[in-house]
């Protein structure tokens, strides 16, 4: 009988796949008369199991997808440089960040190196000491319409949002440390899935109007 090359290749994955010291299944298959039927019934029930749990399959895709960069302390740098990628050309950027004004005097030119040139940021963030001081040098130094909402302990994630043009759905980061944490802390930086940044825009929204400060 002759064997396809995708046959082989098939036999060669599940060699792969399946423990080499029990191998009586390959062994059958080799020896098979009837190997392009058995193949083809094996196809037939991966394609029903894709077509039970397709939507399972994207997800866990995408979940993996989402995790793209781990900085590390003292890789501060590295962070930076991809959130500044992300963020090229985007003339309206959101920040959500409960300490994001709460910065050391050695972390504001950093963000206003990330933030220059937009032509609107939206911050979400809380009240602290010394946040007059950093949003003023924002202000003065960004060349940015900056917008302020200040949250409530409901909003604990850190998130950076950018819109490609007015109006349209939001993508985002989520960052597992503030601004002021990068480089400091081990921490995730997480893209988000297309929907929940979607509905995490829409409830923070809902509650919240930034006023222009």
């Amino acid at each position: 009988m002759r064997v396809r090359k995708s046959q082989l290749r098939f036999i060669q994955i599940l060699q792969e796949i399946l423990d080499p010291r029990n191998n009586r299944l390959i062994e059958a298959l080799e020896k098979a008369e009837n190997l392009e039927g058995i193949l083809g019934r094996i196809e037939q029930r991966l394609r029903k199991l894709e077509e039970c749990c397709g939507e399972q399959t994207k997800l866990t895709k995408e979940t993996k997808q989402s995790l793209n960069l781990l900085v590390a302390p003292r890789a501060k740098r590295k962070g930076l440089e991809y959130l500044k990628q992300l963020l090229i050309n985007k003339q309206h950027i959101a920040i959500v960040d409960p300490y994001l004004l709460k910065l050391d005097n050695d972390q504001i030119q950093p963000l206003l190196e990330l933030i220059g040139g937009k032509s609107r940021i939206d911050i979400y963030t809380k009240r602290n000491s010394g946040t007059g001081n950093v949003l003023k040098r924002l202000k003065e130094e960004s060349g940015a319409a900056i917008y302020i909402a200040y949250v409530g302990k409901e909003v604990h994630d850190r998130v950076w949002f950018w819109f490609e043009e007015e109006n349209s759905e939001p993508q985002g980061v989520v960052f597992g440390t503030s601004f002021n944490g990068l480089g400091k802390h081990l921490t995730f930086v997480l893209n988000m899935p297309e929907e929940d940044a979607r509905e995490f825009w829409k409830h923070l929204s809902r509650s919240y109007r930034p006023k222009e400060v």
